[in-house]
């Protein structure tokens, strides 16, 4: 038994060595950012813009990719974390009452309310 898991161990390495080198991707720079989140959320929270966050992390070399994929980044685990909480949250047996209005309904009268063209001029109306 010992030597059909060793011949399977040699089949193995033998199958990694010759699988191409794995490009260096969106693995890497997913935990890059997953590394600085919390320093990223701070710095939000204390009002600094996400460019200029962006170009101290990528000048420090904590991050090594542009600027529109920590954009992508922070949208996906900063910006919409509590959205999430909330809706993991389970829902209560109250009802909610909505603080925001109701919309009024679409107005079905496409006149604009005083305003009215003609395309003839009035004399009267020049002088």
């Amino acid at each position: 038994m010992l030597k059909a898991c060793t011949a399977y161990v040699e089949e193995l390495a033998a199958w990694v060595q010759d699988q191409p080198p794995k490009r260096r991707g969106q693995d890497t720079n997913a935990v890059a950012f997953l590394a600085v989140r919390e320093d990223v959320e701070a710095a939000i929270a204390a009002g600094f813009p996400l460019t200029t966050i962006w170009r101290h992390l990528h000048e420090t070399r904590r991050l090594g990719f542009r600027y529109d994929t920590f954009l992508k980044y922070v949208r996906k685990h900063v910006r919409r974390a509590p959205a999430q909480s909330v809706a993991a949250s389970p829902p209560s047996s109250a009802p909610v009452s909505s603080p925001v209005p109701l919309p009024e309904p679409r107005r079905t009268d496409t006149t604009v309310p005083g305003f009215s063209f003609t395309a003839a001029a009035d004399p009267k109306e020049l002088f």
